[in-house]
Order: structure tokens, then sequence, then C-alpha cells
């Protein structure tokens, strides 16, 4: 990410209630990260632009149209609450938020600006760049609460259980607090300590779990240099990944062929060869075919060494085919000799 946006908000935003999915989420907050929060008023209206959002938000896979278009008309119709005792308040997010031409136009709802504006005392930042890197909607939003609390100089809280699952916005289905305790909340802490500069410690509650207790704190210079480091090694680690996948695929895709044509007699080079068998090299770095020869009785094996090679024996063989079926056509005699002739030579 260029860019290190920085999203300053009221530490009230973080007690809302709301339910939103990750990818939601991460529009969500890149929308807020437009925000000047010394000039915004009720009546700013921002854009978004799409390359914009996917330079700074490390999502993996690019979203079609139609499933932008989703997620917007979702962030349409969301609602947030805010609880005051027994009151419950319900709060629109925006006033309108349209996607069109690539650029998405939006404009916050007057009830939520309260919540996104500059308070004194009252208010925290959070860095997108940390943000971005947090798979789950809900290490989000308890990165935002936590940070608020310290925004506040609380680093040792408690918070209620049924509270905390509110905010985080956890279905009924998920809400047993083993279930709770160890599927969700123990990954949302460790996703938040190893990728933002926050430091989360699940302190043991003492006699109910009715309360749970965090100790927290921002994490030192070298700490944070060190979550630098994790980041980019994870990111060569998934690009180091990604290749191996594509070139085991390509190779795979050869190999069933080959698979196929196992037992087959093909007419190759001007002579019928059948195709015995096969297996990898040293290291999985080349592929041996063995091909055995009716007229003479001879076996012979030919080496694929790289991706390149795989590709050439596809070709030679799919020819191969045509041939045995068609049983002429002496120009694809010819391709067939010179590409088995450039298999031989590698």
């Amino acid at each position: 990410m260029k860019e290190n946006f920085k999203i300053t908000l009221s530490n009230f935003f973080a007690n809302l209630e709301y339910k939103i999915s990750n990818k939601e989420c991460k529009f969500f907050f890149m929308m807020l990260s437009k925000i000047n929060v010394f000039c915004h008023d009720k009546n700013s209206v921002y854009c978004l632009d799409r390359e914009e959002f996917y330079n700074s938000s490390e999502i993996e896979n690019i979203l079609s149209y139609q499933q932008i278009k989703s997620i917007i008309k979702k962030l349409r119709d969301k609602v947030a609450f805010s609880v005051i005792g027994n009151e419950r308040k319900e709060i629109k997010f925006f006033e309108f938020i349209e996607y069109e031409n690539q650029t998405i136009i939006y404009k916050f709802h007057e009830d939520f600006n309260p919540y996104i504006s500059k308070q004194e005392n009252n208010f925290s930042s959070i860095f997108y760049s940390e943000l971005i890197h947090l798979k789950l909607a809900y290490s989000i939003k308890l990165y935002c609460y936590i940070t608020s609390n310290l925004g506040k100089n609380i680093s040792d809280f408690r918070i209620d259980f049924l509270k905390l699952q509110n905010i985080l916005g956890v279905p009924e289905s998920s809400r047993q607090y083993k279930y709770f305790r160890y599927h969700i909340l123990k990954k949302v802490i460790n996703e938040i300590n190893q990728f933002t500069s926050v430091n989360i410690i699940f302190a043991k509650y003492l006699k109910t779990i009715n309360e749970i207790r965090f100790l927290c704190k921002f994490k030192e210079f070298q700490e944070i240099k060190q979550i630098e480091n994790n980041v980019t090694e994870i990111h060569n680690k998934i690009d180091y990944e990604k290749n191996n996948v594509e070139k085991l695929s390509d190779k795979k895709l050869i190999i069933d062929f080959i698979n196929n044509n196992i037992g087959k007699t093909l007419l190759i080079n001007n002579e019928l060869l059948k195709v015995n068998s096969w297996n990898y090299g040293d290291n999985n770095s080349s592929v041996f075919i063995e091909f055995y020869n009716e007229d003479t009785g001879k076996k012979f094996k030919s080496e694929i060494k790289n991706e390149k090679y795989l590709t050439l024996l596809k070709e030679a063989l799919d020819n191969a085919n045509k041939l045995h079926d068609l049983n002429k056509n002496e120009n694809s005699i010819n391709k067939i000799k010179n590409t088995i002739k450039h298999l031989s030579k590698s």
C-alpha cells in the first residue's frame, strides 16, 4: 500500500452495534478514510474510485461490476444501533450511495455524522494500512474498539460478554461461550496481534464469565517493524505459492494428458510408438516418458525438463493422435519429427 490512510473517528463509533461482512467492511472503512475531519459537514459528498480502492485494499480477487453493485446495495441499507442504557437508537450509515462508471459516490447520513466527526478529547485514529490485513470483520471491529479505549488511555478494561458480541455482530448460532471464546475471539485476537500496532491479552475472568477482561497496549517501534517484516514475508510466500500452483497446474494437465495416452500406439517420427509409462526425474524437475517401438521391440525414454517442453510434448502427442486417426498427412508428420527432435535435444 503506497499511502497510509488515517481514519479519525469519534470514540462513540466503536460502540455501535452492526453486522457487516469482511468485503463490505473494507469498502466501508475506505470510504471513511476519505473524510477530512477538519472540514467535514453534513453536506459533504465523497467519491471513491474503483482503482483507488484496489490499490489500497489488497483484496486478493478483483470483484466484478455486479459484485461491487451488490456490496453497495447492502451498504445502502446498512444500519447500526446506538445503545445507551435501555434506549436503542437506529442509525443509518448513508444518505445515499451509488456506483456508476467505476466510481462510488456517497454521502453519510446526518444521524451518522456525530460518529465520524472529530470531537475534542473524544476521538481516536486507526490506520487503514493495518486494517486491510485483517481477514475477519470481527477483527476490524474489535481493533476499532480497543483503539478507542487506548485513545482514552484505558489499557485494562472489562466489557460485558453480550455487549462485546453485539458490537462484533456475532450471530445467535455462534454465541455459546466456549464456541465464541475459542473459534471467534481467539482468532480475532491473534489476527490483531499479528498485523496491527495493538497488542491484546485476554485476561482470565475472576468469578464470572459475564464479563471479559482485556489488557491492551500500543506496541513498541521494534515490534511494529517486526509486523511489517511479517506482512512482507507473508506476501512473498503468497506470491511464491501462487506461482508454484500455476506451474503445478500446468504440469498436472500434461501428466493427465500423458496418462490418458498410456498403452496407446501413436505414429510419432514416422514410427509406431506405444506410450509405456512415465516418471518424475530428480526433485520433480523433469518428467521421463518411456516409449516402446513395436517394429524393433526396443524401449527408449525422453526427458522433458520444464513446462515449455511439456507443452511441446502435448503438441506432439496431439498431432500423433490425429495422424493415427487419419493415417496420412505428410506436413503433420514433419511437424512431429521436428518437435520430437526438439524434445530430444532438451
